[in-house]
């Protein structure tokens, strides 16, 4: 393999340059990020940084990896964990969200989501049954494959078994509600408390997040 130095306008071997580990700051969404401990080559004559595809591609993700840490954004490959928990396609994925195929395709790819956009990301970090019910509701239901209204309706069919399972308990003054539901279908380490309301003998059950 063989690198281009700019200054001599010529290319050289790969056994005349070097990979050294350096710090690298550099400016993302108008901020100031620095990454350290960062693989760099350079021309080992002069010490001329040399143009590396595969380090560049390093260097950049490891600058967004940062830059999506200190801002709390998900990022591609917990999207990606995400939606595979959930089983469906990239397109499913946005419908479901209200964003762009487009938008996901590139999240997943190592570019930084929006607030807003990792923000309804991180609503299913947790995979919980009711939330995707709740925006598969209110979603484009036209718009999903076959396959994907079908994982859909599958995480649909578990909510509605569980609200099923409820068996309210009368006290004098209140009303406990005891029920079995799948651990994978309530947030991780956390207890839910669930709001109640009443239509007619109907009773509705929804988390309070």
């Amino acid at each position: 393999m063989t690198y281009y130095i700019e200054s001599l306008d010529t290319v050289v071997p790969e056994s005349d340059t070097e990979v050294v580990l350096v710090d690298v700051t550099t400016k993302v969404r108008g901020e100031q990020v620095t990454v350290t401990n960062v693989a760099e080559r350079r021309y080992q004559k002069t010490g001329e940084v040399v143009f590396d595809q595969k380090l560049d591609d390093e260097r950049l993700e490891a600058v967004y990896r940062a830059y999506a840490k200190v801002h709390h954004l998900v990022y591609q490959d917990e999207i990606k964990l995400i939606r595979h928990k959930i089983g469906i396609s990239q397109r499913g994925f946005a419908t479901l969200l209200g964003l762009s195929r487009a938008s996901i395709e590139q999240y997943e790819t190592g570019n930084l989501p929006t607030t807003s956009a990792s923000r309804r990301i991180a609503m299913l970090r947790n995979v919980n049954a009711f939330i995707i019910d709740q925006l598969f509701a209110v979603s484009d239901q036209t718009v999903y494959s076959r396959q994907d209204l079908r994982v859909l309706m599958q995480w649909h069919n578990q909510v509605q078994l569980a609200v099923e399972r409820v068996r309210p308990v009368r006290h004098a003054d209140k009303i406990d509600f005891d029920f079995e539901m799948p651990a994978s279908m309530l947030p991780h380490g956390a207890e839910t408390t669930f709001e109640v309301k009443t239509d007619g003998n109907q009773i509705i059950l929804r988390p309070i997040q």
